[in-house]
């Protein structure tokens, strides 16, 4: 993959790509860049280190892992459900972002949760279909995601500031958030 992206930038000029491919590439093509002269728009990738410290030819589109962390933060200490949470075991792919899930989440669990324990990871390789040794639990119908975790108290999954005009640095700078999460109105 960055031989080809490498050969767009030099050979065709290319100078502008945008892309769903995992962290670890998008890492790879981060080093790149400033050499091809090219920005690259990351749409999926949600390793921190791609925009800690800042790289000027590459903007995240997404949100990052520690945005994910936040959410789990949050709700790890402010849901009942999340209050009576103990003990903790991580299903993800093996590769970059899986991994760096992982670490973030033990680091909130070891920080954030008095007693908290973190019993072992799985990684599976990407393309795998077969979890059912590590599922333990599954939505009756039509859902995912998205539906079935519905982030109790929250409206949305994401912290405020992610729905900010960052087109703008001047609407950026002059808006003032309220709180630092959308919260669900009581009905």
């Amino acid at each position: 993959m960055i031989n080809t992206t490498e050969k767009l930038a030099l050979n065709d000029k290319i100078n502008l790509f945008i892309g769903t491919i995992t962290s670890g590439e998008s890492m790879a093509l981060a080093g790149k860049l400033k050499e091809w002269n090219s920005v690259y728009v990351s749409t999926t990738s949600e390793n921190n280190a791609l925009t800690n410290p800042v790289n000027p030819y590459l903007f995240r589109a997404n949100y990052s892992d520690n945005t994910d962390m936040i959410i789990w933060k949050y709700w790890l200490q402010n849901t009942e459900e999340g209050k009576k949470a103990k003990t903790f075991y991580s299903v993800c792919a093996d590769y970059t972002w899986g991994h760096d899930q992982t670490k973030n989440f033990k680091g909130i669990i070891a920080k954030y949760i008095p007693g908290g324990e973190f019993l072992s990871q799985a990684f599976y390789p990407l393309g795998t279909t077969d979890y059912s040794a590590q599922l333990n639990e599954a939505g009756g119908d039509v859902g995912g995601t998205w539906y079935w975790n519905r982030y109790p108290g929250l409206r949305c999954d994401s912290e405020s500031i992610y729905f900010n005009y960052f087109f703008s640095e001047e609407l950026y700078q002059e808006w003032t958030w309220s709180s630092r999460t959308l919260h669900r109105r009581k009905s």
